[in-house]
């Protein structure tokens, strides 16, 4: 409510300066356009009155959808803002402060997000396997001996998992695009496939900056943080 009497009192306050502006310009266009002897209509449009005129007529009509366009504007681009900051650095804040108990009231605060918004990221990141534990009115209570990972643990637990089933459709490909996709960095990415090849996860070699795979070897094979069988031809999940 602060806010929108806020924005209310600025647009009058403007719009009360631009009428100010357009009366003394309107006086001072018609002084100069009853002293002054024109050639050609023309010449009535160069006077630096009337064009200010004009300017500030504008203005005061279409100011204030002006001024609550860009209110709009830039409010969606701070919610966004603090959605992408929430993403960011709750499980760093979670973890660097041994957080076991969340009370969503404050944290919605504390990112300035939307309560609901807040919830149901609380919601994604438990069925993602992210975040495990219980809901007790408004405070989620992480379960006992859940270890918490921050944002580029998560990221390379998420490759680790994923890897196999991002270069299945892929005879070649760059280990800059593999990189962008898990948004792990490069070095680390090369590192991880590298190990992934000597322990014969992977089938095939890095080339520079290429990975390329050997379709010619054993395409099945173990893996070794779920067990299962991959077998990488037919686009299964590592």
């Amino acid at each position: 409510m602060d806010d929108i009497i806020k924005t209310k009192l600025i647009i009058s306050l403007l719009e009360g300066f631009l009428f100010i502006i357009l009366i003394i310009s309107s006086l001072i266009t018609m002084f100069d356009i009853l002293s002054t002897d024109f050639v050609d209509y023309s010449q009535v449009f160069q006077l630096l009155s009337l064009r200010i005129v004009i300017i500030s007529s504008l203005l005061f009509l279409f100011l204030p959808r002006i001024i609550l366009y860009c209110k709009n504007i830039s409010g969606r681009a701070m919610v966004k803002y603090n959605q992408n900051r929430l993403k960011n650095q709750f499980y760093t804040e979670l973890k660097e402060n041994d957080v076991r108990e969340i009370n969503i009231l404050q944290y919605a605060h504390k990112f300035d997000v939307n309560l609901m918004y807040f919830k149901n990221y609380l919601r994604d990141q438990i069925s993602e396997g992210l975040l495990k534990g219980e809901l007790k009115g408004d405070v989620f209570y992480i379960e006992e001996g859940f270890k918490l990972l921050d944002i580029k643990e998560r990221r390379l637990e998420f490759m680790k998992k994923n890897i196999g089933r991002f270069i299945s459709p892929h005879r070649w490909i760059k280990i800059r695009e593999i990189s962008n996709n898990f948004k792990v960095p490069k070095n680390i990415t090369i590192l991880f496939m590298k190990q992934l090849i000597n322990e014969g996860i992977l089938k095939g070699y890095i080339e520079g900056e290429t990975f390329i795979r050997d379709l010619s070897l054993q395409s099945e094979v173990k893996c070794p943080y779920c067990n299962k069988e991959i077998d990488l031809r037919k686009n299964e999940e590592l």
